[in-house]
């Protein structure tokens, strides 16, 4: 298609957004069953209702103005759709997960919020004020779903926050390792102390110092272990 009008351009986008809520409404019901919160279910179940409305509402603006609601593809939403498969796939805890999961539906919530402005202010900018006003009641239930999503967010992320790191775990796929960044901070400070020429108190006060600073940076990098069972180890 050739997109030498504003009208071409608003089809364009209808068409965009047809295939992407096609997509969404296949992609939902397996966020809904990856979930483990009863809440994050219900939300996503809630919004198959709606985004199956919106597929219906888009079907009678493309017949309003005669034309097909088929023949495009959304490439973007099936990237961010795809990294959500990607996620479920993932060795996650249950609250990480849904905190992922939110990330993937807000991802896409506002990919639409930003679709459905886009047209409905087209279409009043062309003079179809009735498909304005229905775009808009879309639009208005989009954003109402990613506002809902972020208040569910609220406690999910805290618990998901609380999910503590064991111990020698890397902090990240990336690999990073405790280990080798305390190591890290002892031979930076002995190379310091020895490479600075002082007298023998002042050389003894300054590796204190260091020493000093190398706790209390990791105190506050490394996950802290549980003092009761220091206090009280496991035996054999």
């Amino acid at each position: 298609m050739q997109l030498q009008t504003l009208q071409a351009l608003f089809l364009s986008e209808l068409r965009e957004l047809y295939s992407a809520e096609k997509q969404i409404v296949v992609a939902l019901p397996k966020m809904a069953k990856a979930a483990s919160s009863r809440q994050l279910r219900r939300a996503f179940k809630d919004h198959l209702k709606e985004t199956e409305g919106h597929i219906g509402r888009l079907k009678t603006i493309c017949e309003d103005i005669g034309v097909s609601p088929s023949g495009h593809n959304s490439e973007a939403i099936a990237g961010l759709i795809r990294q959500g498969e990607e996620l479920m796939e993932e060795e996650a805890k249950p609250e990480v997960l849904d905190a992922g999961l939110i990330a993937a539906a807000q991802k896409v919530e506002h990919y639409e919020i930003a679709g459905y402005g886009t047209v409905r202010t087209y279409a009043e900018l062309l003079g179809q004020g009735e498909i304005a006003k229905t775009l808009q009641l879309t639009l208005k239930e989009e954003k109402a779903a990613d506002r809902k999503l972020s208040v569910i967010a609220d406690a999910i992320n805290i618990k998901a926050q609380q999910r503590k790191i064991s111990r020698g775990a890397d902090w990240d796929r990336g690999g990073v390792d405790v280990g080798k960044f305390v190591l890290g901070i002892g031979l930076g400070t002995a190379a310091g102390l020895l490479l600075a020429p002082m007298r023998g108190r002042e050389l003894r006060q300054r590796a204190t110092n260091a020493a000093q600073q190398a706790r209390e940076k990791v105190s506050n990098t490394v996950p802290q272990s549980n003092p009761a069972a220091q206090q009280n180890p496991a035996s054999g």
